[in-house]
């Protein structure tokens, strides 16, 4: 969700509205993934692939109703901004799941919590948005206190958890440029191609 720009007290439209409760309904499912994953006693390819499938066959059901019961000829119809989309999407996921296998749940939200961060540094770079000096003093202690918190794991040599949870919010941030950079992107069936992407891998 990205705030319009306009005059501080402004009227917050319905459609911002909808947007902030997106995100904090996000928020709130991600913070549950980690404690689910803990509870599921198998190993990850499978929670990875039941996961992945699960998702891909309920959005495949919503994009058919959508579509009147024509979603392959939504997905043909993607172009490769879309498919790109879905591509680093599944890639995002598959992230964030073996994160959570190799470190802690803790260290895995910490790093998605440097998700906005990421997509203003990738905005500033590719579509050379400012970042306005409080923005980017914020984004200085945000990642020296994500550094900090993690830095027991770099010391003991158990990294690789830390890097792969470090890769979703890189990940989404280029997904967050490309759907900015092409506005006609379809999100649902990139996030469907995306999700059987995953389960087959």
């Amino acid at each position: 969700c990205r705030a319009r720009s306009s005059p501080v007290g402004a009227r917050v439209t319905h459609e911002h509205r909808r947007g902030l409760l997106l995100v904090a309904a996000a928020a709130a499912v991600w913070s549950l993934g980690g404690l689910v994953f803990r509870l599921i006693g198998t190993d990850v390819l499978t929670i990875m692939c039941g996961r992945a499938l699960a998702a891909g066959f309920l959005l495949l059901t919503i994009l058919a109703l959508k579509t009147r019961g024509r979603p392959w000829t939504a997905l043909a119809a993607l172009g490769w901004p879309g498919f790109l989309v879905a591509v680093f999407f599944a890639a995002d996921s598959t992230c964030y799941m073996a994160a959570l296998h190799f470190t802690t749940v803790a260290h895995v939200v910490v790093m998605l919590s440097l998700t906005p961060l990421f997509a203003a540094l990738a905005a500033w770079v590719v579509m050379r948005e400012a970042i306005r000096l409080p923005v980017a003093i914020a984004m200085f202690l945000a990642f020296a206190g994500v550094a900090l918190m993690v830095s027991d794991n770099y010391a003991s040599g158990a990294w690789i958890g830390d890097f792969l949870a470090l890769g979703v919010p890189t990940l989404f941030a280029v997904v967050t440029v490309i759907t900015r950079r092409y506005p006609g992107v379809d999100l649902l069936p990139s996030v469907c191609l995306a999700a059987i992407l995953s389960g087959l891998v």
